[in-house]
């Protein structure tokens, strides 16, 4: 997979401990559900950084947060 994909991304809490992610990227070489939709987590900011390793690991450059999460930390 070429590398310097951007994705974009956005979290929303479903419950506490439970969040749901959504994903886009304009670069059609990759494919966004190997990322997971369903994460648990100690804090928006636990899954961000999960969601954020697995995806650099998937060869996307940059993640893009969809919205200002700081509200969501508990």
């Amino acid at each position: 997979m070429p590398g310097g994909a951007t994705l974009r991304a956005s979290i929303i809490v479903v419950e506490n401990g439970l969040f749901h992610a959504t994903y886009r990227t304009n670069d059609a070489s990759y494919n966004v559900r190997q990322l997971p939709i369903y994460q648990v987590g100690a804090s928006v900011y636990d899954v961000m950084r999960r969601i954020e390793l697995t995806a650099h690991s998937l060869g996307y450059e940059t993640i893009e947060w969809d919205e200002d999460l700081k509200g969501l930390s508990h």
